[in-house]
């Protein structure tokens, strides 16, 4: 993965992320977004390019709920190994 700011958004259920590459310019580009969702009932998670076309999608199953450890490390982990460039 190239330089990046990780922007993420936990709440009750979910967190979202986006991830933008880092150029030192005044701009900050999209490199991919996406989400886990419904993380106590049928947790998912699915991650979007900047073009919004699916990179990767996951399920735990439903009634297996995670917690926002489990959540995050899984975005973390994606993210290191998967992210595209700019």
């Amino acid at each position: 993965m190239t330089n990046a700011v990780i922007v993420l958004n936990a709440g009750s259920t979910s967190v979202k992320f986006g991830a933008y590459d880092v150029d030192g310019s005044d701009t900050l580009q999209l490199l991919c977004r996406g989400q886990v969702e419904s993380v106590q009932g049928d947790p998912h998670f699915v991650a979007n390019g900047a073009n919004g076309k699916p990179l990767h999608a996951h399920r735990w199953g439903a009634g297996h709920a995670i917690d926002h450890k489990t959540d995050l490390q899984y975005v973390i982990t994606w993210l290191e190994s998967n992210a595209p460039a700019a």
